[in-house]
């Protein structure tokens, strides 16, 4: 996919909204814990979509082109583009955003546990793409 393709920007785009609305319902389930805001069947379907969504962006980042900021060519190579990815991009931040340490430790701590949802403050990490896409966006 090219690094400047519209499909790219408007996945881009969803990806922003989806971080977004982890900025404010994350917080909210963690400080409102009394409430249970966010345990409703619903709003863990749509968490675990988010998390299948975040988990494709990562995918979809290994067969995005970019542009060598040294030659000014476009990189068009899978090979290439990985080794980018993992060693020049956000792999690491982009992966542990993306894994949803709370049903890993489910069972460790129970279901309406606190620390589960402190685990949750993990999902946070999926503002730091924020920066990386609307740099991008902003040169297009």
């Amino acid at each position: 996919m090219s690094h400047n393709s519209i499909a790219r920007t408007r996945w881009d785009l969803l990806i922003i909204i989806l971080a977004l609305y982890n900025c404010v319902i994350i917080p909210l389930n963690v400080a409102f814990t009394n409430l249970n805001f966010g345990s409703s069947i619903g709003a863990q379907v749509i968490d675990r979509i988010i998390d299948v969504l975040f988990f494709l962006d990562v995918v979809l980042n290994f067969r995005t082109t970019f542009l060598n900021p040294t030659t000014g060519i476009i990189v068009k190579q899978p090979k290439r583009i990985a080794y980018n990815y993992i060693f020049k991009g956000r792999f690491v931040v982009d992966v542990l955003a993306t894994i949803p340490f709370e049903l890993i430790f489910q069972p460790l701590f129970g279901n309406n546990s606190t620390t589960l949802k402190f685990l949750g403050i993990l999902k946070l990490l999926r503002l730091l793409r924020l920066g990386r896409i609307i740099t991008f966006l902003k040169l297009n």
